[in-house]
């Protein structure tokens, strides 16, 4: 009986040996498919690996297209952005825009039509043939705003070209019944339909035609009837500029400024410009001693704030 379990016990003993060297309990034992677990161990220390990677990888994409989706939506107001600088840049010349789409719109009778007019009779050829046509359809068609509106700026325009031409008392003449009748065709037109636009173009008419007080009246109630209106204010600051008061111009200047700080209308703009203009003129006058030398800009020298005017300054032998 001894000698059974003593060698029971060798067996055992026996057994254990045969165990490879450096094998770990836990490394030698398989599962019901004849796998390690350490091979277990390595499948699903890939598996997480992988899971971490596709969940970096997800978490790109978000980033990526959260990124994209906020710059679709400040797209816009990059668009206005450069909207304004273009309209800006647009209006950089003496003769701003008032912005007003189809109420400013005209004719069709403008600078680049003009590059060879050298005196009256000749602007005279160029705009009678467009006015003529026009009043032709408007006899057809008497309550037609378009129309009647093209007239009013061609009328204008005209007068405002011909003010630089003008070099006789007969001339003058001739230059302020063309304002008269295109303050006409605006007085037509605003029976008809209300407009801030076409109010300005009339007050500049009555400016440019030498009615002074007319159009500071005008443009004083429209600064009180519609105060948030820039081009009101810009345009009143030009009858003080041209009438001597530099004090109430510069303040009228400057209420456009507040007014219309996007340059909306181009009352910011235009108003910058006369405010730099007067700074520059007061220097050279005071370089001068007062002398009278400087060269002194009439009421028809400076273009108002008024689309109807754009490019009119184009008129060969004219300067500003």
């Amino acid at each position: 009986m001894a000698s059974n379990k003593k060698n029971r016990t060798k067996k055992s003993l026996a057994q254990a040996k045969v165990r490879p060297a450096g094998s770990g309990a836990g490394e030698s034992k398989v599962d019901g498919e004849g796998t390690s677990f350490a091979e277990r161990k390595a499948k699903v220390s890939a598996k997480q690996q992988k899971a971490d990677r596709k969940k970096r990888i997800t978490t790109v994409i978000v980033v990526i297209f959260g990124i994209l989706m906020a710059l679709s939506m400040m797209l816009p107001s990059f668009s206005a952005m450069f909207a304004n600088r273009s309209a800006a840049n647009a209006r950089g010349g003496e003769q701003e825009a008032s912005a007003n789409g189809s109420e400013n719109s005209g004719s069709g009778t403008d600078s680049s039509a003009q590059g060879n007019v050298t005196s009256l009779g000749d602007l005279d050829a160029r705009y009678s043939k467009t006015v003529s046509d026009l009043e032709g359809k408007l006899a057809n068609d008497p309550n037609n705003l378009v129309t009647i509106l093209n007239l009013g700026n061609d009328y204008m325009n005209w007068g405002y070209s011909g003010t630089r031409l003008a070099h006789t008392d007969s001339d003058a003449t001739h230059v302020v019944e063309l304002f008269q009748k295109a303050i006409a065709y605006y007085d037509r037109y605003l029976a008809l339909n209300d407009s801030n636009a076409v109010k300005i173009n009339r007050a500049l008419c009555q400016l440019y035609s030498g009615d002074t007080e007319g159009a500071k009246a005008a443009l004083e109630k429209m600064t009180q009837d519609v105060p948030d209106y820039g081009p009101a204010w810009a345009n009143l600051g030009l009858v003080y500029e041209l009438t001597g008061d530099s004090g109430t111009a510069t303040s009228m200047y400057e209420k456009a400024k507040e007014i219309d700080p996007n340059d909306e209308y181009g009352a910011k703009t235009f108003a910058e410009r006369r405010i730099i203009y007067m700074k520059a003129r007061a220097e050279s006058e005071a370089a001068q001693n007062g002398a009278g030398q400087g060269e002194t800009e009439s009421a028809s020298g400076a273009a108002g704030l008024s689309e109807a005017l754009n490019g009119v300054s184009g008129v060969s032998g004219t300067g500003n």
